[in-house]
């Protein structure tokens, strides 16, 4: 996973995984880069998401427990240890919802043997708590902000339409799913039309931060020669003045002799 930020300041950090590590690259407007391993227990799922100035994030360690993480927090956060009460978490997803961050995740109960979706707030409250529950296989989901309403959009494995929701805020801060019947089969080419867009705008976005990390690279490498073989100049020209200068000695020592 790939994702980048903008902070407040401007700043642009990109967030990655390699291998059992997280990375954080930050890039500063004078193009300076600053790059660093976040965690090394790195398993799977990694996701994140802004909030205020904070880059928060989710993911599956080697453990399998889900981890809650703030970069340059003081501690993460085992929201999940292996997990015996439920089963499989994957597809996890966190999203910004009516400011604060949402973290969701799907899972296989074992007890009522259906598929779910459970979401907490990680930042403040983390209780999880079911936001959609059924007998047919999710194969995957999405939640976005269409202007207007948060919508959750699930794909079942038996049907060829997707299930949109619209998540409502409650009473007491709980998140609410209303089922939202689609009638136009064009939605659903709008919203691939629209995930086209902003995966070409984010490989777009990955490129230009990728040339310019090499060219970071290339005028640092650049310069560290530069700086080098200056020194190496200057210690050619000083070995050469020392030769001289014993060259001068010895004749001076062969004349006092003679």
């Amino acid at each position: 996973m790939e994702k980048i930020f903008r902070s407040q300041n401007g700043r642009r950090i990109v967030v990655c995984d390699d291998g059992n590590n997280i990375n954080i690259i930050f890039f500063s407007n004078q193009r300076n880069i600053q790059w660093s391993v976040l965690r090394r227990d790195y398993g799977s799922e990694l996701c994140a998401c802004m909030s205020g100035d904070d880059i928060c994030l989710a993911y599956l360690n080697t453990s399998n427990d889900l981890i809650w993480d703030v970069v340059g927090g003081e501690n993460r956060i085992i929201l999940l240890s292996d997990i015996g009460n439920v089963k499989n978490i994957r597809n996890i997803k966190l999203e910004k919802i009516n400011d604060r961050a949402v973290l969701v995740y799907q899972t296989d109960n074992p007890v009522s043997n259906k598929q779910e979706l459970i979401y907490c707030f990680p930042e403040t409250e983390r209780k999880s708590r079911l936001l959609v529950s059924g007998e047919q296989v999710i194969e995957d989901y999405i939640l976005y902000y269409n202007g207007q309403d948060n919508i959750l959009r699930c794909k079942y494995k038996k049907e060829p339409v997707l299930k949109t929701f619209v998540l409502k805020t409650g009473d007491m801060g709980e998140l609410m799913v209303e089922e939202h019947i689609m009638c136009k089969a064009g939605y659903i080419d709008e919203l691939n039309s629209k995930c086209k867009i902003n995966q070409e705008e984010f490989d777009k976005a990955s490129d230009r931060l990728r040339e310019e990390f090499e060219e970071n690279l290339k005028k640092r490498a650049e310069d560290i020669e530069k700086k080098y073989r200056a020194q190496y100049d200057e210690l050619v020209k000083l070995t050469k003045e020392i030769q001289e200068e014993g060259k001068k000695w010895r004749q001076l020592y062969y004349k006092s002799v003679k």
